[in-house]
């Protein structure tokens, strides 16, 4: 009799046990399929860059390197590509790049 009391009530536990785990689990599905998502949003954004010179006859060879993440664009005034005073450029940026402006 005892061995029978035993094996009913370690059923009943059990039963009980996988309910609560499936009504844990289930709730857990729910909270995760309906949140909003736990990172940062990736935003793009574009700065614009105005380069001058202040004779307006080009920067005699010098230029900027812009690097945003993995890429590299390289400007200069040159007085045969661009009217040698001025030039605008747009710098296409998304949250966490790096952005590294170098003048030689």
């Amino acid at each position: 009799m005892t061995n029978i009391y035993y094996n009913m009530f370690c059923k009943n536990l059990l039963l009980a046990f996988s309910r609560k785990l499936l009504c844990l689990l289930t709730l857990l599905a729910f909270v995760l399929a309906f949140s909003e998502p736990m990172r940062a949003q990736i935003t793009n954004c574009s700065y614009t860059l105005k380069m001058k010179d202040s004779f307006g006859d080009g920067w005699n060879g010098a230029f900027l390197i812009i690097r945003v993440a993995n890429s590299v664009d390289t400007f200069t005034l040159d007085n045969i590509t661009d009217s040698g005073d001025s030039l605008t450029v747009s710098i296409a940026v998304t949250t966490g790049d790096t952005i590294k402006l170098n003048y030689t």
